[in-house]
């Protein structure tokens, strides 16, 4: 399991704002329990909550008070029966009553504020997951792109090197439109074909790239039509190149009648 992904998950921040099954919160806990690094990042969560809700918590104004105060003493000057009762001094036990009462009610009034900002810290953390979801795709897209990059340079390395010789190989009856490069460096018998224009292979099949020595055919390999330069067999000698259309994998001789392009060195 890898700990640093299940934390940026976001799963951690749904078990701190209650958005989790029961099973889903027992496995964070015993995950928790086993693992420290989500341990701290759980306590980590639960503090920046509790420092946002603090932070955005707003103080009821003076006159929701005074407000409070003056409904609760109409209601303690009601006559009773309809007759009206000369009001009293309040001991001062009342007194304390009554801002104890007020204070509840500032309380609630607090409470219900904090919920409102935490809510909405629940979707800030919503979509900071999704930005998180986000940057994982792009860094696969950049993975990609990079592969694509150093494909491309490795080809273009190819065909700047003085070293290759480059040979096209043109379409034969079968296929006159056909082309097909190789390069081949005949120090060392490194080759490559580039197999741009040859008509898709049917079910089964593939093209296999061979060398011509005095008549004689040697395999040079099978490759695919994928728009790449694909490297081959090495070759130290050879008078010709040529490139058949046979059963995957290739063959032990050449399929003359499936002799798509040509060419001598």
């Amino acid at each position: 399991m890898n700990i640093n992904e299940y934390i940026s998950s976001g799963i951690l921040e749904l078990y701190v704002t209650g958005d989790l099954s029961q099973a889903e919160r027992l496995e964070v806990e015993a995950l928790a329990a086993k693992h420290p690094e989500i341990r701290k990042e759980l306590t980590a969560i639960e503090e920046a909550m509790e420092k946002y809700a603090m932070l955005h918590a707003v103080e009821p104004p003076v006159s929701t008070l005074n407000t409070i105060l003056n409904k609760i003493e109409q209601t303690q000057q009601q006559e009773v029966k309809g007759k009206i009762v000369q009001m009293q001094p309040q001991p001062k036990s009342n007194i304390l009553r009554l801002l104890a009462y007020a204070a509840s009610i500032l309380l609630f009034l607090s409470v219900a504020t904090n919920i409102y900002y935490f809510n909405k810290y629940k979707t800030v953390s919503s979509e900071l997951a999704d930005i998180r979801e986000d940057n994982t795709f792009m860094a696969g897209e950049m993975e990609t792109l990079k592969a694509n990059y150093q494909n491309l340079e490795s080809e273009v390395n190819i065909v700047k090197n003085p070293e290759f010789i480059a040979i096209t190989m043109k379409g034969l009856p079968i296929s006159p439109t056909s082309t097909s490069v190789v390069y081949w460096d005949k120090a060392n018998g490194d080759l490559y074909v580039n197999a741009n224009n040859l008509p898709a292979p049917g079910p089964g099949k593939q093209y296999q790239l061979w060398a011509l020595k005095d008549g004689k055919p040697i395999d040079a390999g099978v490759f695919d039509i994928n728009g790449n330069i694909q490297q081959m067999k090495h070759i130290s000698e050879a008078d010709a190149f040529a490139v058949t259309l046979e059963p995957v994998g290739g063959s032990v001789a050449p399929t003359l009648e499936l002799l798509y392009v040509y060419a001598g060195v």
